[in-house]
């Protein structure tokens, strides 16, 4: 939980607000990520089932297409705000909130309550949808009568009926959030707060919404749940909480997800799809090494490192470069040691030694018998897996996050922070090309070889394509989220996924820097997105 300077337990309104009793289906999830309460902020059980019988119309709604309305909403467009600038288009949601709040209570003839209800955290229409009766009776004693308390109770539970009321955070953003990002909602804030009290003593405020999200966040619709079979296309997310995401990919702006497991309890650093099966296998800083069935959602076998290989329980698997045709594998680890494993019994066959810390990318060619390997012991090494021997160990001034290769041309363009890029002659051993772009220090490379364009995503947000012949950079991506951590591209179709710092996914057109498509599910900082 985030704790907001208006002392509001603020919560993401982009996940599912309904209740628990919706037919969808229940995913695993940490609940160490949730802070404690103190029981004078918090509700109890009887307290919550109370709340959640006013609730019981939301019942009735369709869930899919409730989530699908809530993802639409990052690209609904209001014409009365086009001509505000970022700051007074923020200052107009929280005014539209705030009259919500007006509206409400002028329906229930109780319009002496606006400021009232404004001071206690209700400061658009949706958020009212969290009165508990313990909140109203302890927070709010100014509301006194008993008539009035039900009438209250009772209005709040059905006032996300409006369709309008409902979809307000996911069409407009967070109100609450607003009021710190714009001038006039940081003056306000300065003003009530310090001269009339506003949003003292109100954690008590989302201690039913809390649950509410902690219960649904990774909670998928049934309908969507079922449709894995009807996909062609898919997009594959690893998130640094451990969870993966299965996107189904169509012509919507923001297609649902269908798959959302807990594969690992530490970050999650790298995954291999095999598509037609729909098989993984991915490696996080839990030290396991997880293989998944995502059409039964469920894990399949597990590996832990200390048993695969001699190491400490600290010590865990990273990049990794797999064929499921050919039933083989090269994984890095923390160590620097690689290993060819056999998918097919899931063991070991060959170590690679030479690296001295954790390899950051690996690459392989199985019909060529060769790897490549980045490492943050600052080098690129090629080795032969035949033998296990390292045919070259390419140095690098800084460590090496971000590598591609071509085996058949013998060419290898890996980039290193506060370093240039340098492309690799792997026949020779020996830099032939240097890069550099200032400021831009990638932290994926993906390169199309037969046309000399390599594409780079790096901390400035920014996602470049440039020549390999020239060193000139021809497109530039504004992705609009903090750093990109990674990415993937579908050279035919000229497409772009990335996935962020600040845990955005959205595919582009590399061709147009338009933005295509943007998959939404709760999600930590991406570490990896596959695009099949």
């Amino acid at each position: 939980i985030i704790c907001h300077p208006c002392d509001i337990f603020a919560l993401r309104l982009d996940t599912d607000w309904t209740s628990s009793s919706q037919p969808t289906v229940a995913m695993p999830h940490n609940d160490n990520v949730y802070m404690q309460r103190d029981p004078e902020d918090d509700i109890t059980l009887e307290e919550r089932q109370e709340w959640y019988s006013r609730l019981a119309w939301e019942k009735e709604l369709d869930m899919q297409k409730e989530s699908r309305l809530r993802r639409e909403g990052l690209f609904w467009k209001d014409p009365a705000l086009d001509a505000l600038d970022e700051s007074d288009r923020k200052w107009e949601v929280l005014q539209m909130g705030f009259q919500q709040v007006a509206d409400f209570l002028e329906g229930l003839a109780m319009p002496q309550y606006y400021e009232y209800f404004l001071a206690k955290g209700f400061t658009y229409g949706a958020k009212l949808r969290w009165m508990t009766r313990k909140y109203l009776e302890e927070r709010m004693s100014i509301i006194s009568n008993e008539d009035e308390k039900e009438t209250i109770l009772e209005a709040c539970a059905n006032v996300c009926r409006d369709e309008d009321i409902r979809l307000f955070p996911s069409r407009y953003g967070n109100p609450d959030h607003h009021l710190l990002d714009c001038r006039k909602g940081r003056t306000l804030l300065s003003e009530k707060m310090t001269c009339e009290g506003w949003f003292e003593n109100i954690a008590l405020l989302s201690a039913a919404q809390e649950k509410d999200v902690r219960e649904n966040s990774f909670m998928i619709p049934e309908a969507d749940y079922n449709s894995i079979d009807d996909w062609e296309h898919f997009v594959l997310a690893i998130d640094s909480s451990g969870r993966a995401f299965l996107f189904g990919r169509d012509d919507t702006k923001v297609p649902p997800c269908i798959r959302n497991p807990q594969m690992h309890q530490l970050t999650a650093l790298d995954i291999a799809m095999d598509w037609k099966s729909l098989r993984s296998v991915s490696t996080g800083l839990d030290s396991r090494m997880c293989f998944y069935d995502w059409k039964n959602d469920q894990p399949i076998h597990e590996l832990f490192f200390p048993r695969v290989v001699s190491g400490k329980v600290s010590d865990c698997f990273g990049a990794l470069d797999a064929s499921f045709e050919m039933e083989k594998m090269v994984v890095g680890s923390n160590t620097g040691h690689l290993y060819v494993m056999d998918l097919a019994t899931a063991k070991p066959v060959l170590a690679l030694h030479g690296h001295k810390s954790m390899i950051r990318r690996v690459k392989a060619s199985w019909t060529q018998n060769l790897a490549l390997s980045a490492s943050m012991d600052c080098h690129l090494n090629h080795y032969d897996l035949r033998n296990g021997k390292a045919i070259w160990k390419l140095p690098h001034q800084e460590r090496c996050d971000a590598m591609d290769v071509d085996f058949d041309r013998r060419l290898a363009l890996c980039a290193s922070k506060d370093d240039p890029m340098k492309l690799w002659d792997l026949k020779m051993g020996r830099c032939i090309k240097e890069f550099a772009i200032p400021g831009h220090w990638p932290n994926w490379i993906n390169v199309n070889w037969e046309t000399s364009v390599a594409c780079t995503g790096a901390d400035d947000s920014k996602v470049k394509l440039w020549d390999l012949e020239t060193g000139e950079v021809s497109q530039t991506l504004d992705c609009q989220h903090h750093l990109t951590q990674c990415l993937d591209v579908d050279w035919d179709n000229d497409l772009v996924l990335t996935g962020s710092f600040d845990f955005q996914i959205k595919l582009w057109d590399m061709k147009s820097t338009s933005l295509v498509q943007q998959f939404v599910q709760q999600n930590r900082c991406l570490t990896r997105v596959c695009l099949h």
